[in-house]
């Protein structure tokens, strides 16, 4: 099995044009926020599952609401946002 390591989870900052803008409503299906991420369908459901990306289950798939996204990438952007 391989181990995973501590390092923090990086986005890059580019990242964070590619996220829709506040008041929008509808959520964000998996595959929806990997590829603004920039990653793939596992690893964004291993983020989801340690906890650093919350996540909402509906009818058996994982949704992510569009602020919570963003505030994500905030927290974990390569280079700080000003």
């Amino acid at each position: 099995m391989r181990s995973r390591s501590n390092r923090p989870f990086l986005i890059p900052a580019a990242a964070l044009s590619r996220l829709p803008r506040a008041g929008l409503t509808r959520l964000l299906a998996l595959r929806e926020v990997a590829a603004m991420l920039g990653i793939s369908v596992v690893t964004a459901r291993r983020r989801i599952h340690s906890g650093a990306l919350p996540a909402h289950r509906i009818e058996g798939r994982l949704y992510v609401k569009p602020e919570e996204l963003r505030a994500y990438v905030e927290r974990h952007a390569e280079v700080p946002l000003d």
